[in-house]
């Protein structure tokens, strides 16, 4: 197959919303476009409510933090960790632990990072 006809079929699937055909033959035949695929198809999932398929795009397409951000925006925090704890370094988690607790005021906060067992980390 030449890259022509491949990069037709491949718009010809971005066109009919055929996302997963798209990237199986990208898989196959264009590796150097699977990462720009995915952060363009990421937000449509997002979009239309599909937040696991749209984690997984951000993930794929090296750009876990929107995930993350995805999960925040719908008030899924604990999504939102699950993807920072697997994908980010341990000050990332602290960080993004302490905006959590921040943002739930005092109280909920502290009981938040007991829960988490990182009330001496977030001190730090």
């Amino acid at each position: 197959m030449k890259v022509k006809e491949v990069d037709q079929a491949i718009a010809m699937y971005r066109n009919a919303n055929k996302w997963e055909e798209m990237i199986k033959l990208a898989q196959q035949f264009r590796p150097d476009l699977l990462k720009d695929m995915y952060v363009y198809i990421a937000p449509i999932y997002q979009k239309d409510g599909n937040y696991l398929k749209a984690e997984q795009c951000y993930i794929d397409g090296g750009m876990w933090m929107n995930a993350v951000e995805m999960y925040k925006a719908n008030s899924l925090w604990d999504e939102s960790l699950r993807v920072v704890k697997t994908h980010g370094s341990s000050k990332e988690v602290n960080d993004f632990v302490k905006r959590w607790a921040e943002s739930m005021g005092k109280e909920k906060g502290i009981k938040l990072l007991m829960k988490l067992g990182m009330t001496e980390s977030a001190i730090d």
